[in-house]
């Protein structure tokens, strides 16, 4: 087990009894384990079985062979029973001697293991079991829902083999237990012996005649011993003129595709001759040699031989293809169809790729070649229907494996197939039956390795063997879901490894979060179905009654009854997608999931939706559109916004109306309603009664329309799960009523929670109980920052988006300025605030200052939609959205900016979330205006250098109001303050924070980091250099970059205790876990802290003089500097040079790809880096390779027209699209500080009593609400809540509504929160919000 990757595979094995040294000899393995453990007792604690296979009599293979089964018997002390068969490829024999039990009964297994699908019958006789198997139900595939729900119903944790992948960011991860090259083995050996077949149909008898198919060969070795004999003769005898040269073209260099050519290459040395495809032509047309004769040619090719860019460019790029494969065109049938006589296709392919190969294009080739292509045979070993081949058009059988594909008409020649009988001697395979008519040979079998049972088998084993001790813990499978996964290594407790975790499709009695998606593909598809019946059935009675119309009276009389003969049908005809009859009365199709009341359609003429998730990757924009298109309706996009990352949603929304008001009818509605209107006129109705009919039951019949067309669009969000999309539709009052969301992403528990803070429905209600006629800004100012700054402003009335199930924010569509409402100026609340920035900390601040309808609040954003999208997810009518490009100077910090200066002159305060090195701009305008100012963010000299004038003008700036800075002073000036309060001095002071994945993400995600903004920043800080001062009073200096990052330390545990053993030792017996090594969080996390920067700083602001150690530190999870220290060593966080000079040619106008970058920087695989920077350049390399970055469809970015782009921006690129926070991903925020004091001790004989030790250590631990996709909705990141809360509270200190007294808290000046008139009213009102310290004491 030492050679799998500790990162992808299970933990170290229990202990067990020691047994003697095993063999590697299987033979001799089996005798050594077998007379040990077969008469032990059985016990489902540590007790697996392995079913026999019952799909097929084809089907041989085992998922454990016997030499597995010895293994696993042995090292984890695992009781083995195995199902007996008589067709499996092991005897049962075999598993007896590695010490199984060979019965029938499998209840006392704890995990059952197969290969294809398990009888239904056994599952539920088995409840609770683990099932690990092909369950072939991911697609929702209706053949196998039955199996689905008795694993549900039966409690079972199903395990499915094929979703068993790297663990890692992206859900297309390599799969790591599969059959991988057996399939193009078999495939080749079949393939050729096709070919044989097809050539002896026409008439030309070859040695490839000899071959029988793979199954029939009793080992892999069997089989390639035939080849060899094969390419033995054709080296002899040589092949006639006609068919050659015979040249076999491999496309696809995977797994599949090496089998395949390994296969080939068993036909010898001497007759395989290797052609690069450049040189098929010349080699084609050679003509003559009889060398040519005597050879069997294969060539191997890929995309970049098969499309070009379209239109054609000099270069192609395979990682652009793979990218961007709509900007490419096929040329396959004009480089290579022509040369090739037999095609093997072993690559993958989606319908977003171009076609390989298409019947007009094989009818081309064979008018060219004067009737009948070069091409005989074509192997489709990916057995994809419909696929890269358009011949293809179903998969064979393993006794049936080829037809004849005739390309002039596009479809199989009927009776073309030939079916083999098994009578054991070679002469029954050379029946080639119907093979000899125009087209061309073609082989689907869809259970290759199958057909190599045994070699096969192995392989299979060896992948799964290591995964089975896992899955066989019953411990483990007797937590919940959520519970199972192994958060070891960050503290929690151990269980399944995510690449097994992801793999569970059923648990507990439903379906995991990960597969919910089943239940809506097979929701859409029952709607669909129903609708086919009942548009079938009303079909049937629409020709029925036309029947009875047009016979002679009384001819049906006594058939139909009477009622019947009154209608023109005996069911209401459904119209095009489910769209309801305007003469019904109710819908005819299943309620859409947004429920309708009529009063936000009356009178209408479009509806507008909300639609989010991954709109663009996914294609599912334009299905959504094209529904509408087809349903005959018009629709206008009102507002798109793209997703910023990888894992980024994006929204739109958009309109739908018909020209007329409502949605088209189809013919039998508007004969129904013109027979409706002639009515009208007879019984003399008003002209518009004549034209319109009933408005009610019009507008009902609108409603009905409308709802049926949101249940259409709201299947096509249910089959695209890979969207993560939800639909939600705005009704016609938005200050009245709320958004109803359709969907909403699951999310996983974290493993700590910090106290409750209020909930989003709680803080709706406070929302709801503040009048909507407060005032959100006065119209003249927004109208006068337009006249007097020029700048561009959008305002718009906001959208409530909460309801029961919650919804995802949604964007609002542009307004103008005159689209919100008047107020007059006695409905104005007592304070302004204006917010500048609505990035990630804004909402939390946004949504405390608007909480309690004090003030109204105006967030300024210069992005398009990104203010709108903040308050209208809040969903208050005193949050007023406005899109201002301010056009702010960091450099020049004096001149007057006339759109600022509006804003500060309109309000009473000022929160700048903006960029740091914008603030001292902000602040010289709120200092000209007396306007107080709040940042989250260090105050920098610049600032420093504005507090003689903040003084001078009474304006208070309060500075560094987040979380580091901002929280850590606080508490920690709290802490201190405390001391000195019972007359102590601070001896030692060190204080450590991070903002971290929960530990259920980091779990699994490269660098247990994750990004909820740019990396550069963080990348950045590693450059800053750190200063800190010892327990013995020692100064230490850290030069930023790679030492830096070698200075980590391991923060507790064993290792972390120690370090602080060797810096106290001139400390006090009692206090020798002294440092800043220590403490609950290095005991709950598996954490390493990094020097922040200088720490010596802190002597004086926090008047701490001579304490020993002064150390501040940032928390990562354990090995993170590590792994970054090798991507230091690579050279990828530097700034130069350019990616232009240095990957010279290679770079194209799409990009790299990353394994490009990695080769130029000397870092070509995993040696290369381990040579490079040793432990620390392999967890790098590991790292990489989890986030994609040794793939070649994986581009480097050009982020600079002038090709600048530096090795770290590319970095930058690459992390924030493969490591940001991803639908319900929670992020933790661990504070922690501690404090070592003394205090005088009393003296009862009049001298000197000495002094007491006390350490203080107070810690902190945040979880963020889940990300957009969760059940609330508005969800806050912690650090999100900790800094934008912290602002916000610093900014109501400001405006006096924090104290109650009207009244500013603090003087004019610039200062940070470490007076107590700060610290003392946030932290309390931090700890209302659920930010709370927990603090302990030891003497």
């Amino acid at each position: 087990l030492g050679t799998w990757d500790p990162d992808l595979r299970p933990s170290a094995p229990v202990a067990h009894s020691p047994v003697p040294p095993l063999s590697p000899d299987p033979a001799v393995l089996l005798d050594q384990v077998g007379p040990l453990l077969r008469n032990a007792p059985i016990s489902m604690q540590r007790c697996i079985g392995i079913l026999r296979e019952t799909v097929s009599h084809h089907e041989r293979r085992a998922p454990l062979t016997p030499s597995s089964v010895a293994r696993l018997i042995a090292n984890e002390g695992l009781e083995v029973l195995v199902q007996p068969s008589k067709h499996r490829v092991f005897a049962d024999a075999d598993y007896s001697r590695a010490g199984a039990r060979v019965t029938d009964d499998l209840s006392p297994a704890s995990a059952i293991f197969g290969v294809k699908s398990i009888p239904i019958d056994l599952i539920r006789a088995l409840p609770g079991r683990t099932l690990a198997f092909f369950s072939h139900t991911i697609k929702g595939q209706e053949a196998n829902m039955p199996l689905l729900d008795a694993c549900v119903e039966s409690g079972v944790r199903l395990v499915d083999y094929e979703c068993i992948k790297t663990a890692g960011v992206s859900e297309g991860g390599q799969r790591l237990v599969a059959f991988g090259e057996y399939a193009g083995k078999a495939g080749m050996i079949n393939a050729l012996r096709g070919l044989g077949l097809r050539l002896a149909a026409q008439g030309y008898e070859t040695p490839l005649l000899d071959l029988m198919p793979a199954h029939a060969y009793d080992s892999y070795a069997t089989a390639t011993a035939a080849l060899a004999r094969v390419g033995q003769r054709v080296t002899k005898e040589g092949l006639q003129t006609e068919v050659t040269p015979l040249i076999v073209g491999v496309h696809g260099q995977g797994r599949v595709g090496q089998g395949a050519l390994e296969t080939f290459a068993a036909l010898g040395q001497d007759v395989v001759k290797q052609v690069d495809p450049a040189h098929l032509a010349s080699v084609a047309d050679a003509g003559g040699d009889d060398s040519l004769s005597r050879s069997l040619f294969v060539t191997s090719f890929g995309p970049e031989h098969t499309v070009e860019p379209d239109p054609p460019r000099r270069s192609f790029h395979v990682g652009e293809y793979l990218a961007h494969p709509e900007r490419f065109r096929t040329v396959f049938h004009k480089n290579l169809l022509p040369y090739l006589t037999c095609l093997v296709h072993a690559a993958y392919w989606e319908p977003k790729y171009p076609r390989l190969l298409t019947a007009a294009q094989l009818a081309e080739d064979a008018a060219t070649a004067g009737g009948q292509p070069r091409l005989r045979m074509i192997a489709d070993l990916s057995c994809d229907v419909p696929g890269a081949l358009e011949p293809l058009v179903r998969t064979t059988a393993v006794d049936s494996p080829y037809y004849l594909f005739d390309f002039h008409a596009a479809s199989e020649v009927e009776g073309s197939r030939c079916t083999t009988t098994l009578d054991g001697t070679p002469e029954c395979y050379k029946h080639y039956g119907n093979f000899a008519g125009d087209g061309v040979l073609v082989m689907g079998v869809d259970i290759l390795p199958a057909e190599l049972p045994r070699e096969s088998s192995e392989h299979f084993a060896t992948c799964l063997e290591p995964f089975v001790p896992a899955l066989a813990d019953t411990e483990t499978s007797a937590r919940s879901y959520h519970d199972q996964l192994d958060t070891s290594v960050v503290g929690g407790p151990k269980g399944l490894p995510r690449t097994l975790w992801s793999s569970v499709v059923t648990c507990g009695g439903e379906l995991t979060p990960r597969f919910e998606y089943i239940d809506s593909i097979r929701a859409a598809r029952g709607r669909e179905t129903a609708q086919a019946a009942l548009q079938s059935s009303a079909l049937t009675a629409a020709a029925v009654a036309q029947e009875a119309s047009a016979a002679p009276p009384g001819l049906l009389g006594s058939s139909l009854p009477r009622a019947q003969h009154a209608h023109s049908t005996l069911a209401p005809r459904a119209p095009p997608l489910g769209i309801a009859s305007s003469r019904s009365t109710e819908s005819t199709t299943s309620a859409p999931k947004v429920a309708l009341d009529p009063e936000d359609w009356h009178g209408r003429e479009e509806v507008v939706l909300s639609l989010e998730g991954h709109l663009f990757d996914s294609g599912l924009i334009n299905t959504v559109l094209d529904v509408i298109e087809e349903a005959g309706a018009h629709f206008e996009l009102r507002h798109v916004t793209a997703g910023r990352s990888a894992a980024g949603l994006s929204s739109a929304i958009l309109a739908i109306r018909a020209s007329s008001g409502q949605l088209p009818r189809d013919d039998g509605v508007a004969v129904a309603v013109a027979q409706e209107e002639e009515e009208q006129v007879r019984e003399g109705l008003p002209p518009d009664a004549r034209a319109n009919g009933s408005a009610d039951e019009v507008d009902a019949s609108h409603t009905q329309s409308m709802s049926a067309l949101l249940s259409r669009l709201q299947d096509v969000v249910d089959i695209t799960p890979r969207a993560r999309a939800s639909l939600a539709a705005i009704p016609k009052a938005p200050e009245e009523r709320d958004c109803r969301s359709l969907s909403a992403a699951p999310g996983v528990d974290g493993y700590l929670r910090s106290p409750p803070h209020p909930s989003p429905s709680q803080l709706q209600q406070q929302a709801g109980a503040v009048s909507t006629q407060l005032v959100r800004a006065d119209q003249a100012s927004t109208q006068m920052i337009v006249a007097r700054a020029g700048s561009r402003v959008f305002a718009g009335p906001v959208i409530p988006t909460a309801s029961s199930r919650g919804a995802s924010a949604l964007h609002c569509h542009t307004f103008t300025s005159s689209s919100r409402p008047a107020y007059s100026a006695g409905q104005r609340p007592h304070s302004r605030v204006t917010v500048l920035g609505a990035g990630l900390c804004a909402g939390p601040a946004v949504e405390l200052l608007s909480r309690d309808g004090l003030s109204s609040v105006r967030v300024v954003a210069a992005r398009p939609g990104e203010a709108s999208e903040l308050c209208n997810a809040l969903g208050r009518p005193n949050c007023q959205p406005l899109e201002v490009d301010l056009h702010l100077s960091a450099v020049d910090t004096r001149t007057s900016n006339a759109a600022l200066d509006v804003l500060v002159e309109e309000s009473d305060a000022v929160l700048s979330l903006l960029p740091a090195p914008l603030h001292p701009t902000v602040a010289s305008s709120c200092i000209a205006r007396k306007v107080p100012l709040v940042t989250a963010s260090y105050a920098c000299e610049r600032m420093r250098a504005l507090a003689g004038e903040a003084e001078a003008a009474g304006v208070p700036i309060l500075c560094e109001m987040g979380l580091d800075p901002g929280i850590d002073h606080m508490s920690a000036a709290s802490l201190i303050h405390a001391v000195r309060a019972r007359g102590g001095k601070v001896t030692g002071f060190a204080s450590v924070c991070g903002g971290l994945p929960a530990v259920d993400v980091a779990a699994d995600t490269p660098l247990g980091y994750k990004f909820s903004w740019s990396p550069l920043g963080v990348l950045t800080a590693l450059e800053q250099p750190a200063a800190y001062r010892c327990p013995s009073g020692e100064h230490v200096q850290v030069a930023g970059g790679l030492h830096l990052l070698k200075s980590a330390t391991r923060y507790g545990g064993a290792a972390g205790r120690d370090k602080a053993r060797r810096w106290a030792e001139n400390r006090s017996e009692g206090m020798e876990n002294a440092g800043p090594w220590g403490g609950p969080l290095g005991d709950l996390f598996n954490l390493e802290v990094l020097p922040n920067r200088n720490s010596l700083a802190y002597e004086h602001l926090y008047g701490i003089t001579g304490a020993s150690p002064l150390f501040r530190g940032t928390l990562r999870f354990d090995k993170w500097a590590s792994a970054l220290a090798g991507m230091k060593a690579m050279g990828l966080l530097d700034t130069s040079p350019s990616l232009a000079t240095l990957m010279k040619g290679s770079l194209s106008d799409a990009g790299a790809g990353w394994p490009d970058l990695l080769r130029a920087l000397g870092v070509e695989d995993m040696q290369a880096a381990e040579a490079l920077a040793g432990v620390d350049g392999h967890r790098a390399y590991e790292a990489l390779r989890a986030i994609g970055a040794t793939r070649q469809d994986e581009l480097v970015p050009i982020l600079a027209a002038d090709g600048s782009t530096s090795p770290r921006d590319a970095l930058c690129a690459l992390l924030s699209r493969k490591l940001a926070y991803g639908p319900g991903e929670q992020d933790l925020v661990l504070m922690e500080h501690t404090v070592d004091a003394e205090y005088p001790a009393p003296s009862f004989s009049g001298e000197g009593g000495g002094v007491s030790n006390e350490r203080l250590v107070s810690t902190l631990v945040v979880h963020g609400d889940k990300c957009p996709g969760d059940t609330a909705p508005v969800a806050f990141s912690a650090m999100a809540r900790t800094v934008g809360l912290t602002a916000a509270l610093g900014t109501r200190l400001l405006l006096g509504t924090a104290t109650g007294s009207g009244h500013a808290a603090i003087c004019g000046g610039v200062h940070i929160p470490t007076q107590p008139a700060v610290f003392e009213a946030i932290l309390p009102q931090l700890e209302m919000e659920g930010i709370r310290f927990s603090e302990q004491r030891a003497c």
